[in-house]
């Protein structure tokens, strides 16, 4: 059985300033460094035959630091990137409440729906990132750990795909910075066995 720890990246600025990030390249905050250093040594112990990263800093510096024990290139993968978010990127909840009113109420209640100026779309996102998690798994064999480090989002519709549950209820899969979720991988069937687990953070 092929073992894949999915990974959320640590807090940046814009996380903190509840801020749409998107595909804007922000670094990890102090925070961010912080948990990303708690959950390598959560998971110091274990072995891993390979790590995989979106190429976007802070998932990319989150994989980094947790390789640090494992002595392991992470190879870095623009299909795992965060969703691209169209002109919302960079806008608060708050700026988008009060400029985009409308297509926030659809982007809460059907986000499979929403139009967004620029947006990637939520279920062209899905089906790369999907597409990505999946080609990542048929590179190893049955008995390997694997670690992959994404995105909030991302993670999530990878989470719903493979438990069947609808895109509109991604938030469901909600993903906290630096949040662990493992998925199991038969050859054929996935699973998800840990959702969201966030325990390395309680004490920060």
């Amino acid at each position: 059985m092929l073992e894949i720890y999915l990974v959320r990246h640590g807090q940046t600025s814009w996380n903190a300033e509840r801020r749409f990030q998107g595909q804007t390249d922000i670094p990890l905050s102090e925070k961010g460094i912080k948990q990303a250093k708690l959950v390598k040594d959560r998971l110091r112990y274990l072995k891993f035959d390979a790590i995989y990263s979106s190429d976007l800093k802070r998932a990319y510096e989150t994989a980094r630091i947790i390789s640090e024990p494992h002595g392991i290139e992470v190879v870095s993968l623009a299909g795992l990137r965060e969703i691209n978010m169209g002109v919302w990127e960079g806008l608060t909840w708050d700026d988008i409440q009060r400029d985009y009113a409308e297509i926030h109420k659809i982007w809460i209640e059907r986000p499979t729906l929403a139009k967004i100026p620029n947006f990637e779309g939520l279920a062209n996102a899905a089906r790369r990132a999907y597409k990505t998690f999946s080609e990542i798994a048929l590179r190893h064999k049955d008995d390997q750990r694997i670690l992959i480090v994404g995105h909030g989002l991302i993670n999530a519709t990878i989470l719903c795909q493979i438990e069947g549950i609808s895109l509109d209820d991604w938030s469901h899969m909600h993903q906290g910075n630096t949040a662990i979720n493992i998925v199991e991988y038969d050859g054929k069937v996935f699973r998800v066995v840990l959702v969201n687990c966030t325990r390395h953070c309680e004490e920060e």
